[in-house]
């Protein structure tokens, strides 16, 4: 077979006038027990290699079709060699940090908290909390309830009233709910709440003079909204830091009555339809 592919190779290279290159070619070949000639071919020139497999009914046919190949790369016609490609690096596969929740949790906390309308002046207070938390990779909600409570804090003394001297002594238990969704930035989460509170006012009078206050308690209701921030510093806890505004349509009056024969009741103190406060704490979250 070798002189055949040799002799065959000569006759298709006689009346061509390429310019030849070197060529060294290697060939198994094989016949099946259905009669079938296989044949591997090798090839290589100064910088190319390849590697062809032929079938064929015949030893001649194997032959002549191995001459044609060879002929080929004689005249410079084999193809550049391919180099095997490495598949594409996967995408490594990041471990989920741990303030990444993926499943509802129930949430308890604890945080100070100031007022700045409500009273006569700022007055802290505390709060504490217990609510629902759902987080995905980007996205959080959750529903809370509040309860805080401030204590004592005295109204100004009235002046130039049928009651002069006259003021209130007053603490504050406030209860709220709110539904927050937030954005979620690594161990970082934002966004905003809306709800409503319950305020409960409990006063007595402190009077300088013979006047009684005619008011111990008021109850009223506000619409919330709030700016929420909270840093996952651990799995399972995060600080937090709140700022509410409150709109209260209605807001009890607290007063007292003049001694004067008039018995006209005297205003002490009325706390104001729109208010703020602010809340720093740490919540803790389970399952």
């Amino acid at each position: 077979m070798r002189d055949a592919v040799v002799d065959e190779v000569a006759r298709l290279l006689s009346a061509s006038r390429e310019l030849r290159v070197p060529v060294t070619a290697r060939a198994r070949v094989s016949r099946d027990d259905s009669g079938r000639w296989h044949a591997v071919l090798s090839v290589d020139t100064r910088d190319a290699h390849g590697e062809r497999t032929l079938d064929a009914e015949s030893c001649p046919a194997i032959a002549s079709a191995t001459a044609v190949i060879v002929a080929i790369a004689v005249e410079g016609g084999m193809p550049e060699p391919v180099m095997p490609q490495a598949p594409p690096p996967e995408k490594p596969i990041q471990p989920e940090p741990p303030h990444v929740r993926r499943a509802s949790q129930l949430i308890a906390g604890a945080a100070a908290v100031i007022d700045a309308s409500t009273w006569p002046s700022l007055a802290p207070g505390v709060e504490g909390t217990l609510g629902l938390d759902q987080s995905w990779s980007m996205w959080r909600v959750r529903a809370v309830a509040t309860g805080s409570f401030f204590p004592w804090q005295d109204s100004t003394p009235l002046v130039g009233t049928e009651a002069p001297g006259e003021y209130g002594r007053f603490e504050l238990t406030a209860a709220a709910v709110r539904a927050c969704g937030s954005i979620v930035r690594g161990a970082f989460d934002f966004g905003p709440c809306l709800g409503a509170e319950i305020d409960v006012m409990m006063g007595r009078g402190a009077s300088m003079g013979p006047a009684q206050p005619t008011r111990h308690s008021g109850a009223w209701a506000s619409a919330l909204g709030s700016v929420l921030a909270s840093w996952s510093f651990l799995r399972h806890a995060a600080i937090f830091l709140r700022a509410d505004a409150f709109y209260a349509p209605l807001p009890p009056q607290f007063g007292v009555y003049s001694p004067a024969p008039s018995r006209n009741p005297i205003n002490v103190y009325e706390p104001p339809h729109i208010g703020a406060r602010g809340a720093l704490g740490v919540e803790v979250r389970f399952f």
